[in-house]
């Protein structure tokens, strides 16, 4: 069974949606083959972690193969990983600060002192610290980087 993302959530609620604008596919191996070709049942099959047999699962199989053992695009990808962890990490102690700058505006709290929470829960410098509390509030484009 296939379902893209525009019969999944038209289907459910009109006005659910994305709002990427994108069209993506959900495929459920486990559904029935009922009106499948061969090669796609095969296809459905690989998905679930079955063995490459002929056709387009054979194909892919060797993309796959070719993809482990090449070198570059490991590094690249490790590399990839690692920025990817770094944004999180980065997004999180962010949006920890935030809520100590708004916790902290709220209750009262002078700037010192939230700059003061904030280094002690992020583990952040005082520039930095400095600077959140300086752009907060701001739009993301009104930042400075």
């Amino acid at each position: 069974m296939i379902k893209s993302k525009a019969d999944i959530c038209e289907s459910a609620n009109p006005q659910l949606g994305m709002g990427d604008e994108a069209e993506k596919i959900f495929i459920n191996p486990h559904s029935t083959r009922e009106g499948l070709d061969g090669e796609f049942a095969q296809f459905l099959d690989y998905l679930k972690g079955g063995k490459a047999q002929m056709g387009l699962t054979a194909e892919i199989e060797k993309a796959v193969e070719k993809a482990r053992l090449h070198k570059e695009w490991e590094v690249e990808y490790m590399t990839w990983q690692a920025f990817e962890m770094d944004a999180k990490r980065e997004g999180r102690a962010e949006g920890r600060a935030e809520g100590i700058i708004s916790i902290g505006r709220r209750h009262g709290f002078d700037d010192n002192t939230i700059i003061e929470d904030m280094m002690s829960e992020t583990g952040c410098s005082r520039a930095e610290a400095q600077k959140l509390l300086e752009n907060y509030g701001r739009e993301p484009e009104a930042v400075e980087a």
